[in-house]
């Protein structure tokens, strides 16, 4: 244990050749020399301390350092020296790093539109500037429903960057080629994400955008005309959809449309005609405008005088890209085949003046 009081200063090296990155003042405060006592009767172990300010400057820059040194021991004894631990540095680690982010987390483009961009920003806290460069890569993260090299040119790898003196709300702009094609597919999508970021910076919150492209080419599927007739005794009779598309464009994908009974007709389910529910018929890949294809009506005779009968088809629900069109109802009138005739059972009779009546 001390017999008596020892003092030694911690010196701030700010200002000589062994200073530190960090500036005194603006990233710290320190009174230096900072004098620490260890009272008569401190054993081995015993510790001071002396505070260092850290000021949160809101700017954005490199990790600093403060170099803190141990000079002018005081001991009466002469029995006590500084060790070799004599040095210490303090590293002060920004908390004002910026981020980069895409502007928005969604955007859209038309097929035809030949080019979309897409914005990328900076957020520098306390509003900038920056100190260094920052940069970030912007790749295809290749899990959209549209194709590379198809659907869009290979995005490759953009690296974007905001130079020094760059404030926050600075952006960048990639430019995406968007190919236009004569295949109805629908919408599809490109997934972008950021990466990689260089500098003194992190991801925002909008790291990935999905990209829209959406279709030019339109598909429709219609009956060919809304009303057809067939004569009773006929047992069957077909009844047609035509494909209708966008000039020169075909089906990338089988379209099936579903067809249904009305239920709303004067012919009677299962009694005029056979119970027809709901048929599927589907128009494959590759097929365009003018395409064509038929639903089966069964017809039932029946001995019956009822006169024309009627019953609605229609068009029920369809698969993606394609869209229902007009007529989306289908009128079918089934022709009676059976007559009835009145007439006299003779053609003449005769009755004595005096009966009174005649039955004819």
């Amino acid at each position: 244990a001390l017999t008596s009081a020892v003092s030694v200063d911690v010196v701030d090296l700010f200002g000589t050749p062994e200073a530190g990155t960090a500036t005194a003042g603006v990233d710290y405060s320190f009174t230096s020399p900072a004098t620490v006592t260890f009272a008569p009767g401190s054993g081995s172990g015993s510790s001071q301390s002396v505070t260092l300010t850290i000021v949160d400057d809101g700017t954005t820059e490199e990790a600093e350092t403060v170099n803190l040194n141990l000079a002018n021991l005081s001991d009466a004894t002469g029995q006590v020296s500084i060790a070799a631990l004599n040095a210490q540095t303090v590293t002060i680690v920004d908390n004002d790093l910026p981020t980069i982010s895409f502007e928005l987390a969604s955007s859209s483009v038309g097929e035809g539109d030949g080019s979309h961009n897409v914005v990328v920003s900076l957020d520098v806290p306390g509003g900038g500037p920056l100190t260094e460069p920052v940069t970030a890569d912007l790749t295809d993260a290749a899990t959209g429903t549209a194709t590379s090299g198809s659907d869009y040119a290979a995005v490759g790898t953009h690296t974007v960057t905001f130079a020094a003196g760059s404030h926050s709300g600075a952006t960048q702009i990639v430019s995406l080629a968007v190919l236009a094609d004569s295949l109805v597919e629908g919408p599809e999508s490109l997934n972008l994400q950021l990466g990689n970021v260089s500098g003194s910076a992190n991801l925002g919150t909008l790291s990935s955008h999905t990209v829209t492209i959406s279709d030019d080419a339109t598909a429709s599927v219609s009956f060919t005309i809304d009303s057809s007739t067939v004569v009773e005794t006929d047992t069957a009779h077909s009844v047609s959809l035509v494909l209708s598309t966008s000039p020169g464009a075909t089906l990338a994908v089988p379209v099936t449309v579903y067809v249904s009974d009305a239920l709303s007709g004067t012919a009677t389910d299962n009694a005029d005609y056979s119970t027809f529910g709901t048929q599927s018929v589907s128009f494959g890949a590759g097929l365009g405008n003018g395409a064509t294809q038929n639903v089966a009506l069964n017809v039932l005779g029946d001995f019956l005088v009822e006169g024309d009968e009627r019953l609605t088809l229609r068009l029920a629900s369809i698969g993606a890209p394609a869209t229902l069109g007009s007529p989306s109802d289908h009128t079918v009138t089934i022709t009676d085949n059976d007559t009835a005739t009145v007439s006299f059972d003779v053609a003449g009779s005769q009755v004595n003046e005096a009966t009174g009546t005649h039955q004819v």
